[in-house]
């Protein structure tokens, strides 16, 4: 978020694609924000990380996906 927000490039930047520079223009022209979302309210990160049972079953149930034993 920090490197999209800032339109700076330098050494560290380099390695990025142009495609993905769409992003920083789409934020200049205030067609999109980013915004920061924690792990206890990302629903996304049920599919991506590895998760508390507690937080597991929470988002679970967010997306309305059943949990069986």
């Amino acid at each position: 978020m920090h490197m999209a927000n800032i339109p700076r490039f330098h050494e560290r930047t380099k390695h990025i694609g142009i495609r993905y520079h769409y992003v920083r223009t789409a934020i200049y022209n205030r067609l999109i924000q980013l915004f920061y979302i924690p792990t206890t309210e990302n629903l996304a990160d049920l599919l991506t990380k590895s998760l508390s049972h507690e937080l597991h079953q929470r988002h679970s149930n967010q997306l309305g996906l059943r949990y069986f034993r």
